[in-house]
């Protein structure tokens, strides 16, 4: 008797962790199911709340903003008032500034040119010097290749030529005519004429043109001068 009760209750104990294995096994992909919904509604609930949240303090923050405004308003305007003047102040001074700059390079330039006589705008030099254009454009494609620098500069020139005048056989050593007793007296992009301030010049006024072109690479050439009194 005791022995078969005994083999009963085994029975009922196997048959209760049959029982207990299957309810597990059901159970927990439940739970695990039920979390993942519970975690991804959590989350949607979180993301529907915060732009709520955020619109509620942007528009605290606007309202706090807006009362510092009227609240200071009057300082604010007259702030900005006063920076807007300083602007125009500076503006202003910055266009005067630049206006008097050009003014000043205008009277330099003015200062440097001397109207005489014989330097009238369009005065035809007393003796013409010998031009040929071929040669002269030549001489502009061997400037344009790096020789003779000198020819881009019409005092230089005009320092030659006067010098050449004085000693026609040729120059040796010195020129007969410093280069500092050159003083271009009226110039623009196509003439120019140059002062001779010498004792010895037999040129008073020598007479130079950009023949080839007339820009800032154009070579100059004599096209005559005025003799010496």
């Amino acid at each position: 008797m005791m022995n078969n009760k005994s083999d009963g209750n085994k029975k009922t104990n196997e048959a209760n962790k049959k029982k207990l294995v299957r309810w597990l096994q059901l159970a927990i992909p439940v739970a695990i199911l039920a979390a993942v919904l519970t975690f991804a509604l959590d989350k949607k609930a979180n993301a529907d709340i915060e732009p709520k949240d955020t619109g509620i303090e942007q528009s605290e923050n606007v309202g706090k903003e807006t009362t510092n405004m009227s609240d200071t308003g009057n300082s604010d305007i007259n702030v900005n008032g006063q920076v807007d003047a300083q602007d125009e102040v500076q503006a202003d001074t910055k266009d005067g500034a630049q206006d008097s700059s050009q003014s000043e390079v205008q009277t330099d330039q003015q200062d440097n040119v001397t109207v005489t006589p014989a330097a009238e705008q369009g005065k035809e030099p007393q003796i013409k010097a010998d031009v040929d254009l071929t040669v002269e454009e030549n001489e502009q494609k061997s400037v344009d290749e790096g020789h003779s620098p000198w020819k881009l500069d019409p005092a230089f020139v005009a320092q030659v030529y006067a010098s050449l005048l004085v000693s026609p056989e040729g120059i040796v050593g010195d020129y007969p005519i410093a280069y500092e007793d050159v003083k271009i007296i009226e110039s623009d992009n196509a003439k120019a004429i140059a002062e001779i301030d010498s004792g010895n010049t037999v040129a008073k006024y020598i007479y130079l043109e950009r023949l080839v072109r007339q820009d800032e690479t154009g070579i100059w050439t004599v096209t005559g001068y005025d003799p010496a009194d």
